[in-house]
């Protein structure tokens, strides 16, 4: 119950990207920080409710030890946000059916976007996209930010 600030905002960042259509690309990249930056506002407000613990720790081994669930879902979406950004690229040089950028921007967001990252340049797939390589890197550093202060929660 203590996290449902977190996962309600991740939802609504989510539904940004779910609810595209034909979304201007301009407006991508804001939209991808704007994302961010919603889903760090929980983590400001635990912040501020002084639910993070004193002493930060940053032993996240021993954390991670505890959450199982949690590395097997991290591992199957980056798997599966690596194949998708592979499929896209071979349906791009087939001239075939292509990936919505907000499925690929979605699963990153969901937690595969250390996936996507690799994805993007072991295939050469989306890296003169500014919503690619400035969004992809956001995203990481927002889920790293939410994991350092999941990790010190109290």
């Amino acid at each position: 119950m203590e996290y449902l600030p977190m996962v309600a905002a991740a939802v609504v960042a989510l539904s940004f990207f779910a609810a595209e259509g034909k979304a201007k690309k301009e407006a991508l990249l804001f939209r991808v920080l704007f994302s961010c930056l919603f889903v760090l506002l929980p983590v400001v407000f635990l912040i501020a409710k002084g639910r993070i613990a004193a002493p930060l720790t940053f032993a996240l081994p021993a954390f991670l030890a505890g959450k199982k669930l949690f590395l097997v879902y991290l591992g199957v979406l980056n798997a599966l946000t690596f194949a998708v950004f592979g499929f896209d690229k071979l349906a791009a040089v087939r001239q075939r059916k292509r990936i919505r950028i907000g499925t690929l921007l979605g699963l990153s967001f969901l937690g595969g976007s250390l996936g996507g990252l690799l994805a993007m340049y072991v295939f050469r797939h989306k890296t003169q996209k500014s919503y690619f390589t400035v969004g992809i890197p956001a995203i990481i550093i927002t889920q790293a930010l939410v994991v350092f202060f999941w990790m010190n929660a109290r």
